[in-house]
């Protein structure tokens, strides 16, 4: 995979480039807007938010961009869906791994007091994968629900989730007769960090832990701990009909538990993983990726995700559309 290699080298060093040259131009642009527009501090404290926390619920609104950040009372119902395709060939170099999946999630959440913020939401989830060699395939149907919250300091957040997941599975094995049965999955995931803003950009590091128990009827139990370690680029244009965020991130995944379980998608609501036979997760995966969140008016908000994760002959790649009404 010479290309693919060389290509997924070029792109790390063209992300680095967009996000040095990003907070060269937005920090040259921040001085201007102070000094031209007269309500751009307040613009910028109540048009943004933070839509998208990797692999989290997307729930926490970090910093003083945020709309209705650290006002009582304060909440709203949001919706998201996404699509993904998972691409790898094997260890043992017998063949190809392939996967393709969506889901939706609707939930919604409230702000207690100036530091809390709590919320759930439900959501099913779709996963067909196949090994190409020897002719596994796997299909995947999953219910979920989930609860999570957020605690936020002067300049350190920290965010926590829980969830429970139904799943039924259909297994296709070649020279053989497919087979069903059905799994139960629980987990929870944990997320900390700071953010530093000037003007219209702002930057955030954090670190983050998930964890799934698996269990079911016909294959042994698993436990898949995943630890990340990112960090986000943001800043904001203001325009006359909305406020515009366009976001970049970038960071590392690592793989502590078992490696036979492989997510349904890893940063969206949905917490699903499952097993396909003779295929194996990377235990180390760099992810990068960007998109951009449009505030519209005093309560809407859309926003749109693309990330992709990136190892040695594996590639995972996933698309998020979402929308919040504030309230």
């Amino acid at each position: 995979m010479p290309l693919f290699k060389e290509f997924t080298k070029k792109a790390t060093i063209a992300f680095a480039g967009v996000v040095l040259c990003s907070a060269m131009i937005f920090r040259a642009e921040n001085i201007v807007l102070a000094e031209e527009v007269d309500n751009t501090v307040y613009l910028g404290q109540r048009g943004l938010s933070n839509l998208f926390s990797l692999g989290f619920p997307q729930s926490r609104r970090v910093g003083s961009w945020n709309r209705n950040s650290g006002i009582a009372g304060a909440g709203r119902v949001w919706f998201r869906g996404f699509g993904n395709l998972t691409t790898s060939e094997l260890e043992n170099g017998n063949g190809d791994f392939s996967a393709n999946g969506g889901g939706v999630t609707i939930g919604a959440d409230r702000q207690i007091g100036r530091n809390f913020l709590w919320g759930g939401g439900i959501g099913g989830t779709w996963v067909s994968a196949e090994c190409k060699t020897p002719g596994n395939s796997t299909d995947v149907s999953a219910i979920f629900g989930l609860i999570y919250g957020r605690i936020q300091l002067q300049r350190l957040y920290f965010d926590v989730e829980g969830n429970v997941a139904g799943t039924e599975n259909k297994i296709g094995l070649r020279g053989a007769n497919s087979y069903q049965y059905s799994s139960t999955q629980g987990g929870y995931g944990i997320e900390s960090g700071t953010w530093w803003e000037n003007g219209l950009a702002k930057i955030e590091p954090y670190i983050g832990l998930r964890q799934a128990f698996y269990d079911d009827r016909s294959e042994s139990d698993g436990v898949k701990t995943t630890s990340v370690l990112g960090c986000r680029y943001s800043w904001k244009t203001i325009g006359k009909l909305a406020v515009v965020s366009p976001r970049l991130y970038a960071g590392w995944l690592h793989e502590w538990g078992d490696l036979d379980l492989i997510n349904a998608a890893m940063f969206v609501d949905s917490p699903v993983v499952y097993r396909i036979d003779n295929v194996l997760l990377k235990k180390d995966r760099f992810f990068c990726g960007g998109g951009f969140t449009s505030n519209l008016g005093s309560s809407l908000d859309l926003y749109l995700r693309y990330t992709a994760e990136i190892a040695s002959e594996f590639s995972a790649h996933t698309l998020l559309l979402g929308m919040n009404w504030n309230f």
